[in-house]
């Protein structure tokens, strides 16, 4: 005890095991560094995102990056292809479309043969159609400010949202490795997955949230009597002089009822004691009474 060990195979194994441990935990946080890259690149997008439109030196530019992604979106998932789109497709872009704008829109019905470039320019008509409409009907002044606002609260929303799906991705990937699968590979790909759905979500809660706002009516407020006194016929019995001579401002009316005469203090030259019965004859100890 107390003696430095000087041997070279003891030594040595502590340098090995010590190296180990060194590159195990070295591996460990490379892991969590990717895992937390994938994250950061989402984040850099939406936080982008929002700057812009808190900027709000281009909203008008913002929005038609807006209706291009959401526009794209939907034909990847409809799986539209490049050239010849079907009459059946067109359709179901134009129910799609019918859904956004909230009126009722054809988009190349009857028409074969339309490329993903021409029915990606109708919609664009269509929709920049209605925003002169909502801009006209709300204001030059004040539609840049609701396109803010919504933009601002659909990402926010959402955006938290994604957070607690990635929360449950994160906690559960794990579980691929039993199928032979890399973790880390599964969640990047399923994490791409739930971002697209987020920017998807995001551009069609702003769309359809600014095409359903309309400016309330002005309505007048009628006009409301205030009564300051209201007095039944009857009551007049009831009322006392006192309260007559109020109401009318004059001294108070003697009634013939008779009026209770004032208790006088009776004074006696043996001192009372306080719980002791009133003189007076109140029945009342003394303390309670004339005490």
């Amino acid at each position: 005890e107390g003696q430095n060990i000087d041997s070279p195979l003891v030594s040595k194994a502590i340098t090995s095991a010590q190296k180990k441990v060194e590159n195990r935990n070295f591996e460990i946080r490379k892991h969590l560094l990717e895992y937390d890259n994938v994250m950061n690149d989402q984040r850099s997008y939406i936080y982008g995102r929002r700057n812009d439109f808190i900027a709000r030196e281009n909203i008008e530019k913002n929005i038609k990056e807006t209706v291009d992604e959401l526009i794209e979106g939907k034909f990847e998932e409809l799986e539209i292809p490049k050239t010849g789109i079907s009459s059946e497709q067109a359709h179901m872009v134009s129910v799609w479309l019918s859904e956004i704008v909230g009126d009722s829109k054809q988009i190349g019905s009857g028409e074969d043969g339309l490329s993903r470039d021409e029915l990606h320019e109708k919609i664009l008509g269509v929709i920049g159609e209605k925003l002169d409409e909502k801009t006209e009907e709300l204001g030059e002044e004040i539609m840049p400010q609701v396109e803010q606002f919504l933009a601002l609260q659909s990402i926010d929303m959402r955006w938290k949202e994604h957070l607690y799906e990635m929360d449950g991705l994160r906690e559960s990937v794990g579980y691929q490795a039993y199928a032979q699968k890399d973790p880390l590979i599964e969640y990047k790909f399923q994490s791409f997955n739930l971002f697209q759905e987020l920017i998807n979500n995001i551009n069609t809660d702003i769309m359809k949230r600014l095409f359903k706002i309309h400016i309330a009516p002005k309505v007048e407020s009628k006009k409301i009597w205030k009564i300051n006194r209201v007095q039944h016929q009857e009551y007049g019995q009831f009322e006392t002089g006192t309260s007559q001579a109020r109401r009318e401002g004059g001294a108070p009316r003697q009634s013939g009822a008779p009026q209770p005469a004032a208790r006088t203090q009776v004074v006696s030259g043996e001192k009372v004691g306080r719980n002791a019965p009133c003189p007076c004859g109140s029945g009342k100890k003394y303390k309670y009474c004339c005490g």
